[in-house]
């Protein structure tokens, strides 16, 4: 397994546990930044609202918890460039067209694929599932139920 995951380039995704009981934004952000070590870029008006966050994330990707405390539950816009997460205020003329697609790769045998592609059909939006075959990412539009497409011939469980 070590070869094949060699072979392909493909690196499993950190993990983290984090709770929050009324925390100030700026807190947690400074927790994110140290956990994973990237930065964090925003104005501070995008934040002005939502001063306090609680919640538990228990195994969960960074991108996971950036989509649950700020997309899901502040309403704020992220964009990941490098080693940068910029915070931004959400768009007011489609605020409920986002939403947070979560699901598994497996492959015929029902295991779990590492590092798997999984794009939203018709887009440029995809991900790389996590160390248990995971993913989550943001998608736009209206329909009821976005099409997952994963890179290889396998499962996609979408929730």
């Amino acid at each position: 397994m070590l070869m094949l995951l060699a072979t392909f380039g493909v690196k499993a995704a950190s993990t983290f546990d984090l709770t929050f009981s009324d925390t100030p934004i700026e807190k947690v952000i400074s927790d994110l930044r140290k956990r994973s070590g990237y930065d964090f870029v925003y104005q501070k008006d995008v934040l002005a609202s939502n001063p306090h966050v609680s919640g538990s994330f228990h195994n969960l990707t960074l991108q996971q918890i950036l989509n649950r405390i700020f997309v899901e539950d502040l309403n704020v816009a992220y964009e990941i460039v490098d080693k940068t997460i910029i915070l931004s205020k959400a768009s007011k003329e489609l605020p409920y067209f986002k939403r947070n697609i979560t699901g598994m790769v497996t492959d015929q045998d029902g295991e779990p694929l590492i590092g798997a592609t999984v794009f939203v059909e018709d887009t440029k939006i995809g991900t790389a599932t996590d160390v248990d075959g995971q993913f989550s990412l943001l998608a736009e539009g209206g329909g009821s139920r976005d099409t997952c497409l994963p890179s290889l011939a396998c499962a996609c469980d979408l929730r």
